[in-house]
């Protein structure tokens, strides 16, 4: 029998831990029970829509499979991730897996959860930062492999959707269909089954044989009276059914990668366009000046969920930064940090300029002179797209960065 996802996961949700959050976070046992409720098949829908990108399933199995990674201490200690001071590895793992499933659409999909909840957005957070080590430990404790992982996903892919709070489709951009590739990847892969109770003893075990015989000659008797007789076409019930696949959206691949070349023969795998190429433009162009309207966004950068700590995804664009800057050793550059509108400035203010400074601290540690860096945070200042919409408010969520001497 196959495991069910939904089913099985909501049996971790019990009163005490609804009583105990509720406690944790001054909310209604009503609003946390109907928070994770939703939490549970949003984080699996955030798994359905990332299906076709190995790197983030891959990922997923790889923060489940952590050595640091205790399932069974977080599964049977799950209120303790209520708080900072909880599982810190199990906290982390959740946080990544939140920034590898949603991204920088974590803001707004708080705030649908909050709003079908009725619960705080703060409080949705810390929901999150609990139930997405709860799916990592029961991914470990099944034994769930990639392959085995989105085929189960894809075969109950109806009732997680199903599941999940309205507008969750529009804000993930639900309909995945899963490539030729990954669809071979997984055809022969046997999905983890739960155990099958054996048959009860039947005490009776004379009954089917008796039964057996009896059918077997009034079968017998029919057929030698219906001798003569035009022959009637059985109809069988096992005819083999052909069952249509759902026609869904195909995920195309996120990035493209090319090769950057610096002047000192450095070569750099970045983004198509992102901040190396348009740097490395920019700055190989001897007629362009400075000035305080030229900046350039970073694309690759990820911090824990409401903190300035730069998560590992965040590695490959600052090194490759930091070889721009060896390269052009006169370079001075300014990292600034910014945010939506959501929540309150001065917070909003703090964590932006938090951020600008933790990745000038990275770009140190990594060799470059703090002479040539500087950071500042603008909050909710300077916006490039409007609020009102999740996608506006995402584009305001980011840390960029000017050439200030050349």
């Amino acid at each position: 029998m196959e495991t069910n996802l939904l089913k099985s996961l909501s049996n971790y949700v019990t009163p005490e831990l609804i009583s105990q959050a509720s406690s944790a976070l001054g909310e209604s046992e009503t609003g946390i029970s109907s928070a994770m409720s939703s939490a549970i098949p949003t984080l699996l829908s955030g798994l359905l829509t990332n299906a076709n990108d190995t790197n983030v399933i891959d990922g997923i199995i790889g923060l489940a499979n952590s050595k640091d990674f205790d399932a069974s201490s977080v599964l049977s200690s799950l209120p303790s991730l209520l708080s900072d001071s909880g599982n810190k590895s199990a906290i982390a793992a959740g946080s990544g897996m939140l920034n590898m499933l949603f991204g920088n659409k974590q803001s707004g999909l708080f705030d649908l959860l909050g709003s079908t909840s009725g619960v705080k957005k703060s409080s949705v957070s810390r929901l999150m930062m609990m139930a997405a080590p709860m799916i990592l430990g029961y991914i470990r404790k099944s034994g769930f492999s990639a392959g085995s992982l989105v085929k189960t996903l894809f075969s109950q892919k109806d009732d997680i959707l199903k599941a999940a709070p309205t507008g969750l489709q529009a804000l993930l951009g639900h309909g995945t269909k899963l490539k030729p590739e990954v669809k071979e990847k997984i055809k022969d892969i046997k999905r983890p089954v739960t155990p099958t109770p054996p048959p009860a003893k039947q005490k009776n075990k004379w009954i089917l044989p008796f039964l057996i015989a009896v059918a077997a000659l009034l079968i017998f008797y029919l057929l030698r009276n219906c001798e003569g007789e035009p022959e009637t076409p059985v109809v069988r019930n096992n005819v083999p059914v052909v069952v249509e696949e759902t026609k869904v959206d195909v995920i195309e691949p996120k990035v493209d990668l090319v090769d950057v070349t610096l002047p000192n023969g450095t070569t750099l795998n970045a983004t198509a366009n992102g901040l190396e190429s348009q740097l490395t433009t920019w700055l190989a162009n001897t007629d362009n000046v400075l000035d305080k309207n030229t900046w350039f966004d970073f694309d690759n950068l990820l911090f824990a969920t409401a903190s300035a700590n730069l998560l590992p995804e965040s590695e490959n664009q600052l090194s490759n930064l930091v070889e721009i800057l060896k390269a052009y050793p006169n370079v001075a550059i300014k990292i600034g940090g910014y945010t939506d509108n959501t929540g309150d400035p001065a917070a909003n203010l703090k964590l932006s300029e938090d951020r600008a400074k933790s990745v000038v601290a990275e770009m140190v540690a990594k060799g470059i002179d703090s002479g040539r860096l500087s950071a500042e945070g603008y909050g909710q200042q300077h916006p490039v797209a409007t609020n009102e919409t999740e996608e506006g408010r995402a584009q305001n969520r980011r840390i960029a960065m000017r050439v200030t001497s050349k």
